[in-house]
């Protein structure tokens, strides 16, 4: 498992803002970049710092910002995150 802190690194070293805000009942989070902006991932709120959630849609957004830099708006919700499932 990636560490939290590990994954705020990537984040800086790509210039990504990451911030925590109020999203939609049942978004988690979403990465946002335009040409010539900063881009930016937006956690929700009522995901904790420490929590395997936290770090699974933090790393999920990430990955869009390293596979598809620049090109996408992407929104995850609770029902689309491995961490979120209640199976073995």
């Amino acid at each position: 498992m990636v560490p939290t802190a590990r994954l705020y690194e990537i984040a800086a070293a790509e210039e990504i803002e990451v911030i925590t805000h109020d999203l939609p009942a049942g978004m988690l989070g979403f990465y946002f970049a335009e040409p010539d902006t900063t881009a930016v991932i937006a956690l929700s709120n009522t995901l904790r710092e420490d929590s395997l959630l936290y770090r699974c849609v933090l790393a999920e957004k990430l990955g869009h910002h390293l596979m598809f830099p620049r090109r996408i708006v992407t929104i995850l919700s609770g029902s689309t995150c491995p961490a979120q499932s209640t199976g073995p």
